[in-house]
């Protein structure tokens, strides 16, 4: 008697034959069998620091504006200063691969050095300004009166009353003969009884200079 063997159901395997792999997933490729399905996404790039570069770009402007005007230099100054400190500080990131914007950092340094040049020269010329006021205004004016007439002008002979006397620099003098003159009691070093004289001196100035009278007491 002979024994038929059961035909093959369509979920069994025929025997002595190898399991087959899945059909591929569309999108992906097919894996090989007992390792899962799909790739590892690669790590993204990390982001540039570009931060020192733009705050110094940004300061450097505007210091740099601000120096240029009189009255807001000052405020330029400092905002340089951090200017150059934040450029300098993008520079040594761009250095290292942190960042990728060098020329923004090496113009705001540029920028910020500027400000500060800029904002001395105007300091220095306000001082001087300054320094040159005050010297006018604390300054003494000088008196054109002699302190001695001798120490200027020579002594002259004696002269008559009402002959004129020429200086060499073309000052001229002329005391005119005396008049017989009453005082008042306010007349200062007059003695009552004494005889009291009035005469009157005319001086001319021929010369180009500024000239002082001073009268003896």
């Amino acid at each position: 008697m002979s024994t038929t063997p059961p035909p093959f159901s369509s979920r069994s395997s025929p025997p002595d034959e190898a399991p087959q792999a899945p059909p591929p997933i569309l999108g992906r490729p097919a894996a090989a069998p007992g390792y899962g399905y799909g790739w590892e996404p690669a790590p993204c790039p990390p982001q540039a620091r570009n931060g020192f570069g733009v705050t110094a770009l940004v300061l450097g402007n505007i210091g740099a504006l601000l120096s240029f005007i009189p009255f807001t230099f000052w405020l330029g100054a400092p905002l340089g200063a951090l200017a150059l400190i934040f450029g300098l500080m993008g520079v040594s990131q761009a250095r290292k691969g942190v960042a990728d914007n060098k020329g923004s950092a090496v113009a705001g340094s540029i920028l910020g050095g500027a400000a500060i040049v800029i904002a001395a020269i105007w300091l220095v010329i306000g001082i001087a300004a300054f320094s040159d006021a005050a010297d006018e205004s604390g300054g003494t004016t000088e008196s054109t009166a002699p302190a001695d007439p001798g120490d200027v002008y020579e002594t002259p002979a004696p002269l008559k009353f009402g002959q004129t006397h020429t200086y060499d620099d073309g000052v001229t003098i002329t005391v005119s003969k005396p008049k017989p003159f009453t005082p008042d009691e306010s007349a200062g070093g007059h003695t009552k009884g004494n005889a009291a004289v009035q005469v009157k001196i005319t001086i001319f100035n021929g010369s180009d200079k500024a000239m002082g009278v001073a009268l003896p007491e």
